[in-house]
């Protein structure tokens, strides 16, 4: 009896293996005396899961994801290639549209993906590493409306 319980424990013990995990969390910050409304699209529509809103001067978590291994952590940008765009709106007025890679719209105010100031672009983000550990990694992206933005889209 007392040698089962003994293997019990022991394949109890081994059978524990810690999974490795990569947190990525993105933080937009608008800077502006404008308001920001920020619309994900797909297909035309709306995606109400990717889009947001910033008061004048406010900053947010948008974006929080727990993912399996340890990685270099996803933007909210990287995340939402799927979508086609993110068009951003000031004071409910003037627009912007930022597009994905190897995605050239129509509208004439626009950043293309190649931009520093494009949702998409990975370097758009001022990247953080908050715990690098053997079986965690925690990463905080950050993304600033800037007034060029603004006058970008007016």
């Amino acid at each position: 009896m007392k040698n089962n319980i003994c293997l019990l424990f022991c394949i109890f013990l081994l059978g524990c293996v810690k999974d490795k995990i990569t947190i990525s969390n993105t933080q937009f910050e608008n800077t502006t005396s404008h308001s920001v409304k920020v619309d994900g699209y797909k297909n035309g529509l709306i995606q109400t899961e990717s889009s947001f809103v910033l008061n004048a001067n406010e900053s947010k978590q948008v974006f929080h994801l727990n993912n399996g291994g340890i990685g270099s952590g996803l933007t909210f940008g990287g995340y939402n290639q799927p979508l086609d765009s993110f068009v951003v709106i000031f004071d409910n007025t003037y627009r912007i549209s930022h597009y994905k890679p190897n995605l050239i719209g129509t509208n004439n105010k626009r950043y293309l993906y190649s931009s520093k100031r494009n949702i998409y672009n990975d370097s758009s983000y001022v990247r953080n590493l908050l715990v690098d550990k053997k079986y965690k990694r925690e990463w905080d992206f950050k993304y600033t409306f800037i007034e060029q933005d603004y006058l970008d889209a007016r």
